[in-house]
């Protein structure tokens, strides 16, 4: 988030959720779904398998990372 410059309800905005409930998830106390997981790596351009934490590689599409 910080990379993108985006804050915490900016990405609740675009999950269609409360920021508490994506400060939950951020802190552990919550579990993200696979429809959160597909929005988020949108957002953040990334795939899913790094957000993850299953590769270091941001991308999976073969374009070049940013």
């Amino acid at each position: 988030m910080t990379e993108r410059g985006l804050t915490q309800k900016q990405v609740a905005d675009h999950l269609s959720q409360s920021s508490q409930s994506v400060c939950d998830k951020l802190h552990k106390r919550g579990s993200w779904t696979a429809r959160d997981y597909a929005a988020l790596a949108d957002l953040f351009d990334v795939s899913v398998d790094y957000l993850m934490g299953r590769t270091d590689c941001r991308r999976t599409d073969g374009r070049k990372e940013s």
